[in-house]
């Protein structure tokens, strides 16, 4: 379906938002193989500047008493059947 707009040997812009990380690999894979570009607007310490962020707030919600923890698998399984 797209073919019938665009033009032979014409240049196409996608975009594609919110991509998890883990399937990054993948789409420069694809980049790579058809010889595209690729950008990415997170860099690598953004991302890890986010994570220790969230583990900040984690761990502070654990110490508040908020964060909900088991001991074991079978309590975590018992606790979804429940809800």
């Amino acid at each position: 379906m797209i073919n019938k707009f665009i033009n032979k040997g014409e240049k196409i812009t996608l975009i594609i938002e919110n991509v998890k990380e883990e399937f990054l690999p993948a789409f420069r894979g694809l980049a790579k193989s058809i010889y595209a570009k690729i950008k990415t607007n997170k860099t690598r310490q953004e991302i890890i500047t986010q994570m220790e962020k969230e583990s900040k707030e984690l761990n502070e919600k654990y110490k508040k008493g908020e964060l909900k923890t088991f001991k074991s698998m079978k309590e975590y399984k018992e606790f979804r059947k429940i809800k």
